[in-house]
């Protein structure tokens, strides 16, 4: 399992096997959508570095194959980067044995991708009206989307305007 930042780019898993082997062994990759979704949050052009991420080659056919020997490889998954202020969200990656031997057929790790955007400010208008126009009508707004419900509680105050006469409050 992993967490990065929204903006890391990537997030990176290790998966690993607990002894080196005599002989190849090939495992087939998948993502799934947890709170995190893909496109919106996270891609699936899965990338795999055999090299402790000195370098990184496309997932064949989303797979991966650790050599004789070897104990672990590199999967990254893109990450997406919005302006939406949005909680943390996850996903998982799972790898299937498909040649070689293993104790367990698969193994799944999450990846938890910790939202980057500040919270929205909120700020409501300044109107004038004629007091014969009868209402007057603020907006109330966000300046950035969020994808979390915002309550707002709202009172009035007495300033030149007074509650009763000039308004009701």
């Amino acid at each position: 399992s992993t967490t990065v930042l929204e903006s890391a780019g990537f997030a990176v898993f290790t998966v690993s096997l607990s002894n080196a082997s005599t002989a190849a062994t090939t495992v087939s990759l998948a993502t799934a959508n947890g709170t995190a979704t893909s496109p919106a949050d996270y891609g699936t052009a899965l990338q795999v570095s055999t090299d402790n991420g000195a370098t990184w080659s496309a997932a064949g056919a989303a797979s991966a194959t650790f050599a004789p020997g070897a104990t672990s490889v590199l999967v990254r998954a893109p990450i997406v980067d919005d302006a939406i202020n949005e909680p943390t969200e996850t996903f998982t990656l799972t790898a299937t044995r498909t040649a070689g031997s293993t104790t367990n057929p698969s193994a799944t790790g999450t990846g938890t991708i910790t939202d980057n955007d500040a919270l929205p400010s909120l700020s409501i208008n300044d109107v004038t009206v004629n007091e014969a126009a009868g209402t007057i009508t603020f907006t109330v707004s966000l300046d950035q989307p969020t994808t979390a419900i915002v309550r707002v509680g709202y009172t009035t105050s007495d300033s030149t305007a007074s509650a009763g006469s000039d308004y009701t409050g």
